[in-house]
């Protein structure tokens, strides 16, 4: 049976020890056999030759049979470790990525093909080099501070750069492991071409400077013309309330029905101007906060009063209640003001006649909230998360029922945010909706 055993150079330790293992084993085997003839004669005086012969017989067939198992169980094992070496090999060298075993000191001890081919070198000239001959100089010391993860972490991955073998570089980004190969510590590193991803990333970076570059010289262009257009649109509008008083000399009734016609749309005019400016003042970073401690049940009954006549045009029922343990708060009031007018007048616009709106603000420990509810037509589903962008109507035919430049809601995302809170809105065709934003109490409201 040894005869037929054979095994590669690497697993002759293992047959070795094997083989010496059962040795011992036998000679144990043998030992306690002779022992147990030798008990044997000293209970019998005399001893017949056949039974002499028959229990070295039985002796031998005991120990031939132990060593066949034993040597059959080796040699199973053996084949088993060596599927197990070639399953490990398969995977090794045909993996997409490049993979390599260092020891602690960056030598090789073993590299993959596809490592060989993204740097361009053979096996054997990469076995006579480190790591750090792969990386060039000015990234070894950023690479040595991110291994310092291996200490705490006992795996780290970065990007670098690959120098490879015609001097060319390459992008890559590197999985290192702690492993024990071979019975001492070594580093498994996976190393991946992250040359497309690297291009399409800083593809992307160029082309979100050019949008922001673009939107911010939209923000001020808007900004120069909303203030140019707004100090001949207060002369309209204050002459046509000097007309309109008739101070200066009675007007027909066709005539200060004309009258009331521009003071109504310079008005209108003037809010689209106002909010467009808002609007570019917020993306161009040129809003700033100004708190201030108010009362704030007297802030809600003046945000109301503005809108109640509007509300009792439609018959509109408008009111709030305030279920927060606070009296004072410490924000922006002004934006606040402005977040709140646009949240009521939408409400109150799309409520049919006979319908309520009601503001319901309430607190807990970190956090001031306030809910718009209205009963209105409600927005459709599909159209909730988009109801926040610029311009954005919720359908054609309610764009042309009711007026509007659709940047109210998008004013007041922004002043929202620009306050560290946030706005989300709950609505159902039909039924109406519910338009909720919070504002963080921090050390600024009492």
């Amino acid at each position: 049976m040894i005869s037929e055993f054979k095994a590669d150079k690497e697993f002759r330790p293992f047959v070795i020890i094997a083989v010496i293992t059962i040795i011992v084993t036998i000679t144990a085997i043998t030992f306690d056999a002779f022992e147990m003839f030798y008990e044997f004669s000293q209970a019998h005086e005399t001893w017949e030759l056949d039974e002499i012969v028959i229990g070295f017989v039985f002796l031998a067939f005991a120990l031939g049979f132990h060593s066949f198992h034993m040597f059959h169980e080796l040699k199973l094992k053996n084949i088993s470790l060596m599927q197990s070496e070639n399953k490990f090999r398969t995977i090794f060298e045909n993996a997409n990525d490049g993979i390599s075993i260092v020891d602690t000191d960056s030598h090789f001890l073993g590299v993959n093909n596809q490592f060989c081919n993204l740097l361009g070198y053979r096996k054997d000239e990469l076995l006579q080099m480190t790591m750090r001959d792969m990386e060039p100089p000015e990234y070894a010391v950023k690479s040595s501070e991110i291994m310092k993860e291996l200490d705490t972490e006992g795996h780290a991955v970065f990007e670098t750069i690959g120098v490879c073998k015609d001097g060319s570089t390459v992008p890559v980004e590197l999985s290192i492991r702690r492993i024990e190969y071979e019975g001492k510590l070594a580093l498994l590193t996976i190393v991946r071409d992250v040359t497309s991803r690297k291009k399409a990333r800083d593809e992307l970076i160029k082309a979100k400077i050019a949008a922001d570059s673009a939107n911010r010289a939209k923000s001020e262009f808007l900004a120069m013309v909303s203030h140019e257009l707004r100090t001949p649109l207060n002369s309209i509008i204050g002459f046509s309330q000097i007309l309109e008083t008739e101070k200066k000399g009675q007007l027909n009734d066709e005539q200060l029905q004309y009258v009331r016609y521009i003071y109504k749309g310079g008005n209108d005019l003037l809010q689209i101007i106002n909010s467009i400016l808002d609007i570019s003042q917020v993306e161009g970073g040129n809003s700033e906060l100004h708190y201030s401690s108010f009362d704030i049940n007297d802030f809600l009954n003046d945000s109301i009063s503005l809108l109640h006549p509007i509300a009792m045009q439609k018959c509109i029922s408008l009111d709030f209640d305030n279920r927060s343990n606070l009296t004072t708060a410490i924000a922006d009031k002004q934006m606040l003001k402005q977040v709140l007018y646009n949240l009521l007048s939408n409400a109150i616009k799309f409520t049919d006649a006979g319908g309520s709106v009601k503001v319901i603000v309430s607190n807990n420990e970190n956090t001031l909230q306030a809910s718009v509810i209205d009963t209105g037509i409600g927005i459709p589903k599909e159209e909730l998360e988009s109801i926040f962008l610029p311009f954005k109507q919720v359908e054609d035919y309610l764009t042309r029922k009711f007026d509007g430049t659709g940047l109210g809601l998008t004013i007041v995302k922004k002043f929202v945010e620009l306050q560290g809170g946030k706005v989300w809105v709950e609505s159902k065709v039909g039924k109406g909706s519910i338009f909720t934003f919070t504002i963080p109490l921090g050390e600024k409201v009492q």
